[in-house]
C-alpha cells in the first residue's frame, strides 16, 4: 500500500519487528511512538473525509502495537497519531495532507509570504473538519479497543446540529438542518450589561449556516464577524465555537 508521499509505504508488521529491535537491543526501554502517520490526497472536505486508506493504516499499525505489547513483552507506553490537522509538511509545503482534520487552507496570494505567490493559505476562513480517521482513533482511545476499520457510522452526520441551545448568556439558539447540507440559526442576544431574561432579550435571525460532517459554519451571523466555525463536542454535548464559546444542546 502507497501513501500520497512518495516515500511512504503501509507495513504493519514493520512497526511490530522494529520495536521488538528496540527492546532486545536497548534492554527493554519504555517507548512512545511519537509519530506515526498516513498521507492522502485531498482538495475538499468532503473528499478529505473519506480516508479510508488512513483508517486501515492505523487499524493495522495499533493492532501490530498491540501484539507487540501482549505477545511480545514490549513496554510502550503511547502512540500518537500523525497528526492533528493537515500542516506544512516540509520540501512539500501544504500540498501533502498528513491530518486527521482537513484544513481548508484557501490557498490563494499572501502579501506577507516570503515570496509572493498563489499557493500559500490565507488567513481568515479555513474550514476545519473531522475525519473518519479521526473518529475511528477517538473510539479507539475511549473504549481501549481495536475497531474494524470497515465499522459504520464513526462519525457524527450534520443532523446531530438540529435542535435548541443554550449559551454562557443563558439565551437561547435555534439550529435548523436541511439539505445541502445547509441550515438556518435563530435566536437571542442579551441587552447590554444583561443576561437572557426573555423580556430584555434581542432577537436575530434568521441566518445561513452550512455543515460539513461534525463542523458547522457561519458567516457573517453576528456584527464584525464574518466567519465563525463550530465543532460538535460529544464530551459537552453540544458546540464548541472557535471563540472559545459553548452552547450546550437542550435534550
Amino acid at each position: 500500500v502507497h501513501g500520497q508521499s512518495v516515500w511512504l509505504y503501509g507495513a504493519g508488521w514493520g512497526l511490530r519487528k522494529l520495536l521488538n529491535w528496540v527492546k532486545r537491543r536497548y534492554n527493554n526501554p519504555v517507548i512512545y511512538v511519537t509519530e506515526n502517520g498516513w498521507s492522502t490526497a485531498a482538495s475538499t472536505a468532503e473528499q478529505a473525509a473519506n480516508d479510508t486508506d488512513r483508517v486501515h493504516y492505523f487499524a493495522n499499525y495499533t493492532s501490530e502495537v498491540r501484539r507487540a505489547i501482549e505477545e511480545d513483552g514490549v513496554d510502550v507506553r503511547g502512540y500518537f497519531g500523525w497528526s492533528l490537522l493537515d500542516n506544512y509538511e516540509w520540501e512539500m509545503g501544504y500540498v501533502e495532507r498528513f491530518g486527521i482534520t482537513f484544513v481548508d487552507y484557501e490557498l490563494g496570494l499572501d502579501p506577507n509570504a516570503p515570496t509572493p505567490n498563489t499557493h500559500v493559505p490565507t488567513p481568515g476562513q479555513q474550514l476545519r473538519r473531522r475525519k473518519t480517521s479521526s473518529c475511528f482513533l477517538e473510539q479507539l482511545w475511549r473504549n481501549n479497543r481495536l475497531l474494524s476499520p470497515t465499522a459504520p457510522n464513526l462519525c457524527v452526520e450534520p443532523i446531530i446540529f438540529q435542535g435548541r441551545y443554550k449559551d454562557a448568556s443563558k439565551c437561547t439558539q435555534v439550529i435548523g438542518v436541511s439539505l445541502g447540507p445547509s441550515g438556518s440559526l435563530t435566536g437571542t442576544m442579551p441587552a447590554a450589561g444583561k443576561f437572557c431574561d426573555n423580556v430584555t432579550d434581542l432577537p436575530y435571525g434568521p441566518v445561513f449556516l452550512a455543515f460539513s460532517g461534525s463542523t458547522v459554519v457561519c458567516r457573517n451571523c453576528w456584527m464584525g464577524i464574518s466567519f465563525m466555525q463550530g465543532f460538535w463536542s460529544d464530551d459537552d454535548l453540544g458546540i464548541q465555537w472557535d471563540d472559545g464559546t459553548l452552547w450546550v444542546k437542550e435534550l
